[in-house]
């Protein structure tokens, strides 16, 4: 006969725990974080890596996701950031048009 194992981690934590993420009991509370692993030439093993804290498991809420993934994630999504003045831009056109054009006679 096989013995089931069993998991340290409750059920309602463990169905979380994906390919790639590490599950963490820290002071009573769980914590997802990335996980991979590369190979170590001294040792001849593969090592394992911890990553960055993806969030937070809590039985009445389930997975909270921490602030600094989701900025992560956040800044991911950003494809283009455009910055939209006229003021200064304006006055020195305006005012420094003379000046300009012999800048742009110099520095074609």
């Amino acid at each position: 006969m096989t013995e089931k194992k069993t998991s340290p981690f409750p059920e309602w934590a463990t169905k979380y725990r994906t390919k790639g993420v590490e599950l963490r009991c820290i002071n009573g509370n769980y914590y997802l974080y990335q996980m991979s692993s590369r190979w170590n030439k001294e040792k001849k093993r593969t090592q394992k890596i911890t990553g960055k804290l993806l969030g937070k498991i809590t039985e009445k809420n389930g997975f909270i996701e921490s602030d600094k993934a989701r900025l992560r994630r956040e800044q991911s999504q950003i494809d283009k950031v455009q910055v939209k003045e006229s003021g200064l831009t304006d006055l020195i056109t305006d005012k420094f048009s003379g000046q300009i054009d012999l800048l742009q006679k110099h520095f074609p």
